[in-house]
């Protein structure tokens, strides 16, 4: 979304027209990227019957300042519902 590395660099991001929103990228990885794989009937969402794989973040990616999301640590990760990972 920042188009910079880590590092937070290029100062304003690599080719910034490119940037996307938080919405954007969060579709792309998710909804967007289980149609492309002929999979949206059994991931990219969370309902009922689906795989259910997605992390839980210690913030709210939607209330965060773009360079902060470098700095987020996982808390949990499931996998087809499972918590298979707990920061403690």
């Amino acid at each position: 979304m920042t188009r910079q590395g880590n590092d937070l660099n290029p100062a304003g991001g690599w080719q910034p027209e490119q940037d996307l929103t938080v919405e954007q990228a969060l579709s792309l990885f998710t909804t967007q990227a289980a149609f492309a794989a002929f999979r949206e009937d059994r991931a990219g969402s969370i309902k009922a019957g689906k795989s259910a794989d997605f992390v839980v973040l210690d913030e709210d990616i939607f209330e965060v300042c773009p360079d902060a999301l470098v700095n987020m640590e996982v808390q949990r990760t499931y996998i087809r519902g499972n918590c298979e990972y707990r920061a403690d």
